[in-house]
């Protein structure tokens, strides 16, 4: 398809016009069955003309992303003898085909304009704004669980677990909040699965727990992975002794439970890594991965903010930081146990994190 995306407009409203049976109005919408495949041709063509024309290198850019997450899914899979790996629907439509899935974003804003609710600059505004968003969006969900399941594959996984997680409900009146907020209660033992989900959002967290736990063959241990650790809201009874526990202080809890860092962890039994935080403390890490996919992302505020995490965690085997293009900032390199990996969509550039669990291995009980 060629031409820009006003000249597909104009086409798709020619079209409209010219069939009266077409009805597109605020509180109706009836497009039959014999106008159907021509008006959504011309419909899908404004999208993307629209997408072509105000991110030319968009789509280009993603393709390696698709390519070689759908690559690494498929090894988890057959790794692991997965039934499935579960993603958020707007994710795993980015992974399969980019363009259909920043297309959808247009789709509300597109019948919009076709009802003269909006005016086109309008619609130009609105467009380039959802499609910024779904798009860092999605590449940044897309990589994160890329990293998990490049992983999965180095630590030579078999026997997947996950932990079964209680929801906390918020059903309660006022004068029952604080005492369903503090609830005690015992973590669920891990148990073996044939899905992984990266279905992570939780908005009343009893427990934050772990994505993954997997027993590696090449560490002869347990390892589990977590992303965005959420704020839970209840205390476990019986958080295992074989860790160290840290406080969540007031001051940490924006530092903590942010995005963009995956947590580590390495045991000999799956029980003592079934538990990452309920609400007062959080496991301490093995290792901190924090995975930077914006370009321009290294300043200094966010050099702080990677310090801060580093210094509140205290990671045994320290912080990775996983960029996918080179940095100018390589002199932090090594200091006070943070190290820079640029990745990319390089599996082995990942090597050094599984260097590091395999020199400690040995001092795991």
């Amino acid at each position: 398809m060629s031409g820009t995306w006003r000249e597909w407009f104009a086409e798709l409203t020619n079209y409209t016009t010219k069939h009266p049976e077409i009805v597109i109005e605020e509180t109706k919408i009836t497009i039959p069955q014999s106008v159907r495949y021509e008006f959504y041709r011309l419909f899908n063509g404004v999208r993307i003309a629209f997408i072509s024309e105000k991110f030319p290198d968009l789509i280009k850019a993603t393709k390696p992303l698709s390519k070689n997450f759908l690559k690494t899914q498929q090894d988890a899979i057959q790794l692991l003898a997965l039934d499935r790996i579960v993603l958020p629907e707007m994710v795993e439509r980015f992974t399969r085909d980019p363009l259909d899935s920043l297309m959808g974003m247009l789709w509300s804003p597109l019948f919009n304009l076709l009802k003269n609710k909006v005016e086109p600059a309008t619609f130009e505004t609105e467009g380039v704004r959802v499609i910024k968003e779904a798009y860092h969006f999605c590449y940044y969900k897309s990589y994160e669980s890329w990293l998990e399941l490049a992983l999965l594959k180095l630590f030579k996984s078999k026997e997947l677990q996950r932990v079964p997680i209680p929801t906390a409900s918020d059903s309660f009146n006022h004068s029952q909040s604080e005492a369903i907020h503090l609830k005690l209660s015992p973590v669920y033992a891990p148990i073996e699965s044939t899905e992984l989900s990266f279905m992570r959002s939780q908005p009343h967290t009893s427990f934050t727990v772990p994505d993954f736990i997997i027993y590696s063959e090449k560490l002869g241990k347990y390892v589990s992975a977590r992303a965005e650790a959420h704020e839970a809201r209840w205390i476990a009874i019986d958080a295992s002794e074989n860790r160290d526990w840290l406080p969540i202080l007031n001051e940490h809890i924006k530092a903590i439970f942010t995005p963009g860092y995956i947590l580590l962890y390495i045991a000999s039994a799956p029980e003592d890594i079934a538990l990452v935080n309920d609400v007062n403390k959080i496991c301490r890490p093995d290792t901190i991965i924090e995975f930077r996919v914006q370009e321009g992302w290294y300043n200094e505020e966010e050099l702080r903010n990677i310090r801060l995490r580093h210094d509140i965690l205290e990671p045994v085997m320290g912080t990775y930081i996983v960029t996918r293009q080179p940095v100018p900032l390589l002199e932090l390199d090594g200091q006070n146990n943070i190290h820079i990996l640029e990745v990319g969509f390089n599996q082995l550039e990942l090597k050094p994190i599984v260097d590091a669990f395999i020199n400690s291995s040995d001092n795991i009980h």
